[in-house]
């Protein structure tokens, strides 16, 4: 697929507001390596946002003196 393609069905679609992914779905328009470095994005999220939360838990635990 060329690039202006793969451009033109990614531009900015203002409508309808429930369906912000473009058709056809990006997993068809992307390349495995594009779609194993999103996946590895989502994971790196998915592990900042756990840690986070287990940072403010032990905060929480040190706050009202509980500990693990």
């Amino acid at each position: 697929m060329a690039d202006a393609e793969r451009l033109s069905r990614l531009e900015f679609r203002p409508w309808p507001h429930a369906d912000p992914v473009p058709w056809p779905y990006l997993i068809d328009i992307l390349d495995k390596r594009q779609i194993l470095e999103i996946a590895k994005v989502q994971v790196q999220l998915h592990e900042d946002m756990l840690r986070a939360q287990l940072k403010a838990v032990d905060a929480v635990q040190k706050a009202i003196g509980v500990g693990r």
